[in-house]
């Protein structure tokens, strides 16, 4: 999964290195990483301009604020769950 890696159309773009295409070539992680991070992409709700912080809520919305000057570069919202199911207390005794 690729933090920078924004869609816009059939085609991806690098968040951070606005306006390239995203590629191995460009990646800010290396071309070594790339591969793994493009298989394990997935489809954010929100996207975060920085250093702002400001909300994009769609990819349109995060390209505009890169386009227009308004970020410096964007980021995807990560979401990690902990734990699935019920936690029960165990009874030793």
């Amino acid at each position: 999964m690729c933090i920078f890696r924004i869609p816009r159309g059939r085609k991806y773009f690098c968040g951070k290195r606005y306006p390239l295409n995203c590629s191995p070539s460009i990646c800010p992680f290396g071309d070594v990483l790339w591969q793994s991070l493009v298989n394990r992409d997935y489809k954010p709700s929100r996207y975060w301009s920085m250093p702002s912080m400001q909300r994009a809520d769609s990819p349109e919305e995060a390209w505009r604020l890169l386009s227009s000057g308004e970020a410096q570069y964007v980021v995807k919202e990560i979401v990690f769950r902990v734990g699935v199911g019920e936690c029960r207390p165990s009874s030793r005794r």
